[in-house]
């Protein structure tokens, strides 16, 4: 992606931001302690990638991205924002994204953010996000894979691949593993 340049200050970017997101990841940035304005990154990679989920499959905005700035400089926002802004505008439910992160620790802080970012009791589909690290006994996050059919799946490479496994091993009448 090329470097952006802009003549906008920072405030009317992080306007011109803030106008482009659904009214509950508005309330979900209200939520966020001490949340200023966008970090730099942010006012690159947020709206390119709500273009990219705005436009067809083989846009240039919808391919994948590689960012890297130092710890504490907003990259999980980077991806919870578009994400629970396209969320909003789906028409069913069904797994939309599937975030792979290294350790249990950086799992569950993913979604803390991400529940700040869904949490609505008024929409008629309410947007549900499952963790699995291994903190729960393993049938009882299978439990929750089939019952709660999330649309955000929060995970490490090691929990994910043992599901996966796990799935393809039932019985040849089940289509789960084909799904995630």
């Amino acid at each position: 992606m090329e470097q952006l340049e802009s003549t906008q200050s920072s405030e009317e970017t992080d306007k011109a931001l803030y106008s482009k997101l659904k009214r509950n990841v508005r309330k979900g940035l209200k939520g966020l302690d001490n949340f200023l304005g966008f970090f730099p990154i942010q006012r690159v990679v947020i709206p390119y990638l709500l273009q990219g989920l705005e436009g067809r499959e083989d846009s240039i905005y919808s391919s994948d991205i590689c960012i890297s700035v130092p710890t504490g400089e907003g990259k999980t926002l980077c991806y919870v924002i578009p994400i629970a802004n396209y969320l909003y505008t789906r028409s069913y439910p069904t797994l939309t994204a599937l975030i792979i992160v290294p350790t249990r620790e950086l799992a569950n802080q993913v979604g803390q953010v991400f529940a700040l970012f869904t949490k609505s009791t008024r929409d008629k589909l309410p947007i549900k996000t499952l963790i699995l690290t291994g903190q729960q006994p393993f049938n009882n996050e299978t439990k929750q894979l089939k019952s709660i059919r999330p649309d955000i799946l929060v995970t490490t490479p090691g929990r994910l691949s043992e599901h996966y496994h796990h799935l393809l091993n039932e019985t040849p009448r089940n289509n789960d593993a084909q799904k995630i």
